[in-house]
């Protein structure tokens, strides 16, 4: 297992770990393994932004600018300003 794999792992144990292991129909989330392929995927986009940085992690998916659109809908202006540590927000490389 590569080191973002077991990252990207780790990141979900903590969820896991904090959601007690249900999710929110109270019914138990899948172990690793039996994750689809997609959904480990989004948890090694949460593994490089916690290596690389949010904006590497975000250039980094299939469609950069709809993903940092995205991550505007759901983290706020607020969230933005601190991620990026009080810079402005920057666009998707072309």
């Amino acid at each position: 297992m590569d080191e973002l794999t077991r990252l990207a792992k780790h990141k979900y144990a903590v969820y896991m770990a904090s959601c007690s292991g249900l999710n929110y129909q109270g019914l138990p989330c899948p172990m690793w393994d039996a994750l689809t392929d997609a959904v480990r995927g989004h948890w090694t986009s949460v593994a490089r932004d916690s290596m690389l940085g949010l904006f590497v992690a975000l250039d980094a998916m299939p469609d950069p600018t709809a993903a940092r659109a995205t991550y505007r809908k759901y983290a706020g202006d607020d969230e933005i300003a601190h991620a990026n540590m009080g810079h402005s927000f920057p666009e998707a490389a072309e």
